[in-house]
């Protein structure tokens, strides 16, 4: 099979990157697209991909119309990530009116957030850690008590020295500490503690990343979705929620097991598994 994946990192995920090198790796054809490097018309002509993976932001108009052409049998899918169930379904909708076929849609969203679709096949493919990123080293060590991985406008109440980080620019105004994933992770090590508050929707990448790269990564969350989902991905063997008496606190075991079961080639197969044999 062959694949031609927008370069849709923004940042926060590394999945477009790593779904590319790992597609490589089992012995598919893949290769990123860069929008500001070809034309997609030129490109599509000249590589035909069987597949094109891409995200709903950066869907352009030259793939719709290039996909209406019949000789043009390229299959669509979509990643989701960072939309709601009410967004995905009016993707949807959209793209069915727009006779675009999307031979799938994949979300990281929980199981009770994902929408039931009318035209699309949907997945669940959860985020997962980079093993790319667990070879980083950081450029600045330090050591700092805690630090609190922030999603959304966060003020935290401490007085032991702690630090907040984010990976997601819009917030960067707001932490102490705002670099993309692919830097981020490295800093994680620095710490004795990462907390991610007011976890919601989904498990974030960094979640993953956090436990392989750092010494203790625990989470708060009011929404019972997160919470079981946490649970029946993770297994910890003590509770992973800040907000428990009885919290984790040798992380060995879980780092082991993310290794076999949420690696990005478990991610990739999956993928792959929703792909009909033709």
């Amino acid at each position: 099979m062959k694949f031609l994946i927008d370069n849709y990192y923004d940042g926060q995920n590394t999945q477009c990157l790593y779904f590319n090198s790992i597609l490589a790796q089992l012995g598919h054809e893949s290769r990123i697209y860069n929008a500001k490097d070809h034309s997609l018309y030129d490109i599509l002509d000249i590589y035909k991909p069987d597949y094109y993976i891409t995200h709903p932001n950066i869907l352009s108009k030259d793939f719709i119309s290039y996909s209406k052409n019949e000789k043009n049998n390229i299959k669509l899918i979509l990643n989701t990530q960072q939309l709601q169930a009410e967004e995905i379904k009016l993707l949807d909708i959209y793209l069915k009116n727009d006779n675009v076929h999307c031979l799938l849609m994949i979300s990281n969203l929980d199981n009770k957030n994902i929408p039931k679709l009318k035209y699309s096949k949907i997945a669940q493919i959860l985020n997962c850690a980079d093993e790319n990123l667990l070879k980083l080293q950081p450029d600045i060590k330090y050591n700092i008590p805690k630090a609190y991985f922030v999603s959304s406008k966060y003020e935290a109440q401490e007085s032991v020295p702690h630090h907040k980080i984010t990976n997601i620019k819009e917030l960067s105004a707001l932490v102490d500490i705002y670099l993309p994933e692919m830097q981020l992770a490295s800093l994680y090590s620095n710490y004795e503690e990462i907390i991610f508050p007011n976890m919601q929707n989904y498990i974030p990448q960094s979640f993953f990343d956090a436990i392989m790269l750092g010494k203790k990564v625990y989470f708060t969350s009011d929404d019972n979705n997160i919470i079981d989902l946490i649970n029946v991905v993770l297994k910890p063997e003590r509770s992973l929620n800040y907000n428990d008496n009885d919290r984790m606190q040798d992380f060995t075991s879980l780092k082991e097991y993310i290794k076999e079961k949420h690696y990005t080639i478990n991610r990739v197969k999956t993928l792959l598994s929703q792909i009909p044999k033709e």
